[in-house]
């Protein structure tokens, strides 16, 4: 014996994310709507036992910097991340489908899915300049890299000294999250794929002589 359904999906993420692009495939393919619902299925025929899948994919972005356009530039993370009940439309990934089993257009089941971004930032601060009293100045900076997102995210972190050519790096280090010497030329990589969690800050302090 067939049945027919009729299947929707709508992206209702936070507002500080844009829909760049999407897709779905599976049991049907074709393209989302960057706004508002997609039909993934209309008066679709499935048989007693059948399953259809649809991968829904989309391509998005995330900006939280202040001013900018489209959202309130806070990120609203998922209440239950996951599969399960209790986020809802305008929290990080939110993205719900329904289904229509008797072809009256009203979804007889609806479920609901969210995941969570990371939005990585980088602030770099003068500290200092403090004279030794034998020529030299120790030369103090700050960098300071936080994820105000709501997932876990990963940063790889490098430093350049492209000071006046009249000053001479005579030795460096940084200390904070990571330690370790400073080139004296060039650039120094102060992490490699590091890991920070949804709202951590990581500092990195940068001395030079």
């Amino acid at each position: 014996m067939l049945v027919t359904y009729g299947l929707k999906d709508t992206p209702l993420f936070d507002n500080d994310i844009t829909i760049n692009s999407g897709s779905y495939s599976g049991q049907a393919s074709g393209a989302m709507n960057i706004s508002g619902t997609t039909t993934l299925a209309t008066n679709a025929a499935i048989a007693a036992g059948a399953t259809h899948t649809y991968t829904v994919t989309f391509n998005v972005s995330l900006n939280l910097t202040p001013g900018s356009p489209g959202g309130d530039n806070i990120y609203t993370p998922c209440a239950v991340p996951g599969n399960g009940p209790g986020s809802s439309p305008g929290q990080g990934l939110f993205n719900r489908a329904e289904l229509d089993v008797n072809g009256d257009g009203n979804a007889d089941i609806t479920d609901d899915a969210c995941g969570d971004l990371p939005n990585i930032t980088m602030r770099k601060d003068f500290g200092s300049a403090v004279p030794n009293g034998n020529g030299t100045y120790t030369v103090t900076y700050t960098i300071t890299v936080s994820n105000n997102g709501g997932a876990s995210g990963a940063y790889t972190l490098k430093d350049t000294p492209l000071f006046d050519n009249d000053v001479t790096i005579n030795s460096g280090t940084y200390s904070g999250q990571a330690s370790g010497a400073m080139n004296t030329s060039g650039t120094t990589t102060l992490a490699t794929n590091a890991a920070i969690a949804a709202g951590a800050t990581h500092t990195y302090t940068l001395p030079s002589m």
